[in-house]
């Protein structure tokens, strides 16, 4: 509640009325000047006109990144090729790859390197570029998610790979290839079964060797055959007449 009180001025002796305000009012205080243009300076700008989200742009920027590539990554996908070429890898493994902590895949690295084989983590989209117009493109339909690559130099690394991706957890073999040729695992699997890998591709060569001695044996076969039904033919034919 409002009162007014008589004040006396002591040198001048003149008196002065002061409104005295009640404490339920509370004086207004303002920010500081420093403090008013900090939050001025950090004030979000909106923008005059509101985008709207255009979904064809969209997809067509996403795919854009997708099919487009940029030097370095060109520069990637042929420092892979002269890798590969250089240690004369002839097999690979394409792996699933599952999270696991830095030192454990370091360790694992360090031990599939004593076995022969070396594990390579590629981005998808290199590797899609890696063996794209080659026999291996039929692998496209598993760039997806996170994977692993294993690569190996001799046959006798097939039984390898089985083997020790069989210890660990995080990595998960999906297809086995060996120089142009991608196998599925059950076909690897039946493979490492057999005793000695190199006995089987030399029977393997044995046998291709000998499907054109058998082919022109058959051949020969037939022929002899059409030969003597033939002479038989005319030799009735004369004896009718």
């Amino acid at each position: 509640m409002n009162s007014v009180r008589l004040f006396v001025l002591p040198k001048s002796g003149c008196s002065t009325s002061i409104r005295a305000v009640s404490s339920k009012y509370i004086k207004p205080h303002p920010r500081s000047y420093k403090r008013r243009l900090f939050e001025a300076a950090v004030a979000p700008i909106m923008p005059k006109e509101v985008k709207q989200c255009n979904i064809a742009q969209v997809l067509e920027r996403l795919n854009r990144h997708q099919q487009e590539y940029a030097d370095i990554e060109l520069a990637e996908v042929k420092e892979i090729k002269r890798w590969i070429k250089e240690h004369n890898f002839r097999s690979m493994a394409v792996c699933q790859f599952l999270s696991v902590n830095g030192r454990n895949l370091w360790l694992t690295s360090n031990q599939l390197r004593l076995q022969g084989l070396e594990l390579r983590q590629i981005d998808n989209k290199i590797a899609k570029k890696l063996f794209e117009n080659t026999a291996l493109a039929a692998l496209e339909p598993l760039w997806v998610g996170h994977n692993a690559l294993l690569f190996g130099k001799d046959i006798q690394s097939l039984k390898v790979i089985v083997t020790e991706t069989q210890k660990y957890n995080f990595l998960i073999p999906l297809a086995i290839t060996y120089d142009n040729r991608i196998m599925s695992m059950k076909e690897v699997e039946k493979l490492t079964d057999l005793p000695d890998l190199e006995m089987v591709r030399a029977q393997t060569t044995q046998i291709l060797d000998q499907i054109p001695v058998q082919l022109t044996q058959a051949l020969n076969h037939h022929g002899e055959q059409l030969s003597t039904i033939l002479s038989q033919i005319s030799t009735g034919n004369q004896e009718t007449k």
